[in-house]
Parts: structure tokens; C-alpha cells; sequence
């Protein structure tokens, strides 16, 4: 009993529930809401349940494996995480892996079962990813690349979903550009997170705005911004409202005027402002699609 309560401690100070659910069911949302762009579908919501869950589990996991990454790291500059403060072992976040692959396996399989030797693939990657690629001296150095490799993990998982809710892994272009807006968005969200003021910036804690300078951070996220509208324009085709075009572009415009602000300024307040709506524009882009069930029948 005692050990499921440090992990459910665990998963609430470094897994929010609030938070990362009502992304993830966006995330899921966005998935449905492309689809019927497309087609006219009808979703059996024990598959969309389902899929949260393992969107949820997956995750999860990634959350798992960066503690267990981090670790070193943490000791030094974030001693009261729960791992280096032994709250829980590393045998417990093991385990916890394993339960969750063991889970996603399971829900893939029942929900659509032609899918699952993709997302098995999915998985490896996910598990090489874990492992560093086996050149973790050579990549870890490389912020950008390190981060770049690891989330495109994403790309797997949003044609994973794609398949599930088409019962078959038949995918088109379109289904691929959705995907990679995917990828772009959680780029975003680790570029922007890790942008600081000079008098934020901590000696020994490499960010993206000490390694690109702070003007290079900021065109580093606007880029992802720019690709993710790009790619979900690509992908929504001729189909989507009016509407959803200029707000797809007007988002970017957003995070560069702020970008220019906390350039301008260079405090902390004007940094946290761009590292707030950095991570919250993928709330917002997956706002915008879940927006379209209320437009397309």
C-alpha cells in the first residue's frame, strides 16, 4: 500500500492529472475531429475512451523514462524530485514501465487489432528512445537533436490513433501531415519550456536560449509554430471553416509578438509569459480542431 501511494504521489507532482488530461483528451479529440473532416464517421466511445487511456499510459511512460534519464541531473539541480529524493526507486519506475507497456499492448489489441504491429513498432522506438539510441555520450550534448529524435515518438503514436479509429493501419498523406503537426507541436512545447532570461539561466543547465541565445530560441519555437499550421492545413484540406485558417495563423503571430517581448525585455516575467503560452499553444491549436465537431456534420 505504501508503494502505490509514492506512485500515485509521484504521478501527481510530475504527471499533473488536471493538466495532462485535458490535453490528452484534446490531443484524442483533435484525432476525431481531423477524421471527420474526411469522412463521415461514427465513433464508438469505447474506442475514444479507450484511446485516451492509452494516450494516457503512453504518456505516462515517457514520463517514467525521463525520470530515470534525469536522474543524475536531478540530484544536483532538483534534488526534491521524487526519484532523487526517494520517494520512489528506480526498480519502482521499472516496474511501472512495464506495467504500462504491458497495458498499452493490451488496449491496442482491443481496440483494433491491425494496428497493433505498428504501434508495436511504436513502442520500440519508444524503448530506444529509453536507451538513448545506445549513443546517449554522443547525443546527450546535442539539446536540439536529443529532444527532435525523442519527440517525433509522437509522429508514431498520432498515426497509431489514427488507425485505431479507422480499425486499419490504410493511411494517406493527409494522415501523415497530421501526424507530423504532431511532432511540431511537441517540439514547441520542449523548446519553449526550456527559453529563459539571462537571469534565469542556471550554470551547469543547458536550455535552448544559452545554447542558441535568446533571439535563436525564440525563431527555434516560432519555426514549430509556423510548421504545425502549415501541416495542419496540409493534412484539413479544403473541408475545414473558414475560420480555422486565419486562427491557425494568427497563433504563431501570437507567440512571435511575445517572443519579441521577452527579447526586448529580457526579465523574467516577459520569459515566463513566453514559456506560458509555449506550452499552452498546443492546448490552443487542439482547441481550435475539437472546435470543428460543432461545424462539420
Amino acid at each position: 500500500m505504501k508503494k502505490v501511494l509514492a506512485i500515485l504521489q509521484f504521478i501527481k507532482e510530475r504527471f499533473d492529472p488536471l493538466s495532462h488530461s485535458v490535453m490528452i483528451v484534446l490531443f484524442v479529440g483533435g484525432h476525431l475531429a481531423y477524421l471527420r473532416t474526411h469522412a463521415s464517421i461514427n465513433f464508438d466511445m469505447t474506442v475514444v475512451v479507450g484511446a485516451i487511456a492509452l494516450s494516457t499510459f503512453f504518456f505516462l511512460k515517457l514520463r517514467c523514462y525521463d525520470e530515470i534519464k534525469d536522474y543524475q541531473t536531478d540530484l544536483t539541480f532538483n534534488p526534491k524530485r521524487p526519484l532523487p529524493r526517494g520517494l520512489i526507486t528506480h526498480p519502482d519506475l521499472a516496474i511501472m514501465i512495464i506495467a504500462l507497456i504491458c497495458f498499452e499492448i493490451l488496449l491496442c489489441a482491443l481496440l483494433a487489432v491491425r494496428t497493433l504491429p505498428f504501434f508495436l513498432m511504436v513502442i520500440a522506438y519508444s524503448l530506444l528512445m529509453y536507451k538513448e539510441f545506445f549513443i546517449g555520450k554522443i547525443i546527450r550534448p546535442h539539446l536540439t537533436t536529443y529532444a527532435m529524435s525523442h519527440t517525433v515518438v509522437t509522429v508514431g503514436l498520432s498515426l497509431s490513433l489514427l488507425g485505431i479509429f479507422a480499425g486499419q493501419m490504410l493511411l494517406q498523406q493527409s494522415d501523415l501531415y497530421f501526424a507530423m503537426s504532431s511532432w511540431t507541436l511537441f517540439n514547441l512545447f520542449e523548446f519553449g519550456r526550456k527559453t529563459y532570461s539571462t537571469t534565469e539561466e542556471r550554470e551547469g543547465v543547458d536550455t535552448y536560449s544559452k545554447i542558441w541565445g535568446r533571439p535563436g530560441a525564440v525563431l527555434l519555437s516560432v519555426s514549430q509554430a509556423v510548421l504545425s499550421s502549415f501541416f495542419l492545413l496540409l493534412a484539413l484540406g479544403p473541408g475545414m471553416p473558414a475560420y480555422l485558417p486565419p486562427f491557425l495563423w494568427f497563433l504563431p503571430l501570437l507567440l512571435l509578438t511575445l517572443g519579441c517581448f521577452y527579447l526586448l525585455q529580457n526579465s523574467a516575467q516577459s520569459a515566463k509569459l513566453f514559456r506560458a503560452v509555449s506550452s499552452g499553444y498546443i492546448i490552443l491549436v487542439y482547441l481550435a480542431l475539437n472546435s470543428l465537431f460543432y461545424f462539420i456534420s
